[in-house]
């Protein structure tokens, strides 16, 4: 049987910054691309009008910095 786990992190709490930076460090680029570009598109459903704003821009800027990594 599988058991899923949920954690509950705190913003400012340093010990926890440290764990999501070596989960991050571990994953795979391939596996990161996915993830911001799915954040992307979620992005993108919730915020119909704003595309042309540039607010992806940010992302966009992101996801080419995760690519050249």
């Amino acid at each position: 049987m599988n058991t899923k786990t949920v954690k509950k992190y705190l913003v400012n709490d340093p010990a926890q910054e440290e764990e999501d930076k070596e989960f991050w460090a571990q994953q795979s680029y391939e596996y990161k691309i996915l993830v911001l570009e799915s954040l992307r598109r979620t992005w993108q459903k919730m915020n119909p009008n704003r595309n042309e704003d540039g607010d992806l821009q940010g992302f966009r800027r992101v996801l080419r910095i995760a690519k050249q990594a």
